[in-house]
């Protein structure tokens, strides 16, 4: 489905998907999740990003050769970080795949594709899914699940109580030696959240909140990598109560960063 001269969304499927190649077949799901078992649908986005790496003129030209029944190997990355994307898979369990690059193998992916006059009449048409509520107690993927620690006593991942309270211990012995007058404290900070090429231009007054903060302290030679994500509620209401974590978090950072 062409949208502009540089953006273009395509349903993949597997080679022996036998669909309609129209936009009803954006409720068949012809994918099966290798997570929950149960089956989903894949959508493509080539765009900005697609023209980005490949040069505008080449990119422009690489979409104007995408059609329907091609067999095609593509690289990209799943779209988590669009709201579009994600009522998308709440919605219709359609995962998003913004493409970087995307290679043609085959112009007609497999002769056991059939075109809709020739769609058998038995065919049962899948029925739309329902509507999926949010459920905030789901599994999400967490900073621990991709990080390794390779030596505790130098990295801390810091994304429950117990790793504050090992941060905490760790900074009232910084404090000490500054209050006592031993030596200056040296502390690094850095923080991650998402890049705002990233940001679509109807999202960029919206809130994008930091989603790994990482202390280092020197003197001590430990550096402490924050997933807040994890931690924090994103963007809690100024008028909202903090639940007993954040609250914590938050005496912990102010006692840094004002000392």
């Amino acid at each position: 489905r062409k949208m502009a001269s540089r953006l273009v969304f395509c349903d993949l499927a597997p080679i022996d998907f036998k669909g309609s190649g129209t936009k009803l077949d954006a409720y068949e799901l012809p994918w099966r999740s290798a997570v929950d078992g149960e089956d989903m649908a894949v959508q493509l986005i080539a765009g900005k990003t697609f023209c980005r790496n490949l040069g505008d003129k080449a990119g422009t030209e690489a979409l104007r050769k995408l059609k329907v029944g091609q067999l095609v190997m593509v690289e990209g990355k799943t779209n988590v970080g669009n709201r579009k994307s994600l009522g998308n898979w709440l919605k219709k369990r359609s995962l998003d795949i913004v493409v970087f690059d995307i290679c043609i193998l085959e112009e007609k992916a497999s002769s056991t594709r059939i075109s809709p006059q020739n769609q058998p009449s038995s065919r049962i048409k899948k029925p739309r899914p329902p509507v999926k509520q949010w459920d905030p107690n789901l599994d999400y993927l967490k900073l621990s699940d991709v990080f390794q620690v390779i030596d505790d006593t130098t990295v801390q991942l810091v994304d429950s109580f117990g790793g504050l309270e090992c941060f905490e211990r760790s900074l009232r012995e910084v404090s000490f030696s500054v209050e006592e007058g031993l030596k200056p404290a040296l502390v690094g900070v850095d923080c991650e959240w998402k890049p705002l090429f990233m940001v679509e231009k109807s999202d960029v007054a919206e809130c994008h909140p930091v989603l790994l903060l990482q202390i280092s302290l020197f003197d001590l030679g430990k550096n402490y990598l924050f997933d807040l994500q994890t931690l924090l509620r994103a963007c809690l209401d100024s008028s909202s109560s903090m639940n007993e974590i954040e609250t914590y978090a938050s005496k912990l950072f102010e006692r840094l960063f004002v000392s």
